[in-house]
This record gives structure tokens, sequence and C-alpha cells, in this order.
């Protein structure tokens, strides 16, 4: 909230995996992972870190896993071990290591399952062009008929080809509209993980937009 003093914001709690990304954002920024020019804006942003932080930021920086994938992990998990289905996945897709496994990220987890199941807000709409949507619908139809994730992956790269669309923007394309951030794990397995038919009415939907 305190992002924009002057003006006003809309507070959503639909909207708080983009508000825990950018808190993420903002410790990588305190820690220097991401560099911010003028120096003035930087320290504004540090500022801003410390008080999200209660004036007690971290003495080191924590793993960050898109909010998103976190909620669309959870949601799918067995009810009786949702938290170790969702490391599991996690490491499997080898975005952390049994030594990123720490206490804030199992919260993390916890609280991302509850959001998904309680609140089951919307991915944020991404504004397509013509080719775009002609590639993100012509991959719907490739991922139903899709019999494995190796399939789904091959299915993307050569949809983007034959579209004329950078491969690593297509994924990047992708990526935000299942998760709302510019990366994310390996696509095809994930997609086989969630649920072909439920990826493919999250992209078919935003066709729909």
């Amino acid at each position: 909230m305190f992002k924009r003093i002057v003006g006003t914001r809309t507070v959503s709690i639909e909207d708080i995996p983009k508000y825990m990304d950018e808190v993420d954002r903002l410790e990588d920024i305190y820690f220097g992972r991401i560099k911010i020019t003028p120096e003035p804006k930087a320290v504004k942003l540090k500022g801003l870190y410390e008080y999200v932080t209660f004036m007690k930021p971290p003495e080191r920086p924590s793993i960050h896993i898109p909010y998103r994938l976190l909620a669309e992990l959870g949601k799918i998990a067995p009810p009786e071990k949702p938290v170790e289905y969702v490391l599991k996945k996690l490491q499997s897709y080898r975005l952390i290591s049994e030594k990123d496994i720490d206490q804030q990220l199992l919260q993390k987890i916890e609280m991302a399952r509850n959001w998904a199941i309680e609140v089951k807000g919307e991915v944020a709409n991404v504004k397509l062009n013509d080719r775009q949507r002609k590639a993100v619908a012509e991959l719907v139809e490739r991922i139903k008929m899709a019999t494995s994730a190796e399939q789904v992956q091959n299915a993307i790269f050569e949809t983007a080809k034959s579209n004329s669309i950078d491969v690593p923007a297509f994924f990047s394309l992708l990526y935000m509209i299942l998760l709302g951030s510019d990366r994310g794990p390996r696509l095809g397995p994930y997609i086989f993980d969630v649920g072909k038919d439920r990826v493919a009415q999250m992209l078919l939907s935003q066709l729909n937009q």
C-alpha cells in the first residue's frame, strides 16, 4: 500500500500473489540482487523494504518462488501432506535444493495453498497481440493432444517457431498467463502436474479477455 504515498491504490485479497512477488523484488533490491538507478530511487525502495519487515530486515535474503506457482501446486497437492508435495515438486523442477528449505518457505507454501483454496483469484490480464493470440490458441490444441510432459515442452517450442515468435519470449508470455511471473519451472512437467485441461482452460480464458 505504501508503495505510492501520493494518490490511491486499490488493494484486493485476490491480488495477494502480486503483492508477495513485489515484496520478493524489494528484498532483491535491498540485498543488491537487483541494481536500481538513480540512487535516490534505490534508497527509497530499500527503505520501503525495511517498513515491510517492521524495521527488522533479515540478515540474508530468502529463496524466491513465484507465489502463483506455490498456490497452484498447493491447490493440487494431496490434503494429507500438501507442504511435502509442493517441496518435492519444487525440487523436481530444480527451483530449490534441500538447503533452501526454511521456515519462511514452509509458511509461504501454507499461505499460498490457503489463498488458492479460499480465494481462487485469477491471473492478471495479459495483453496479447494477434500473433500471440493465434499462437496461444494453437498451443491449447496441442496441449490437449499431448500424451507426455515432453510433448507439451516440444509443442511450446514448435508453436513459437511456427508463428515466428521468439521462443524465450513465448515462454515468458506463458509464465505470465499461468503464474503472473516472467519465469518459472519447466513448463512441460508443470502443465502435466497441474493438469492439461486446467491449463488449457486458463489459456482459453486469457483469449476471451
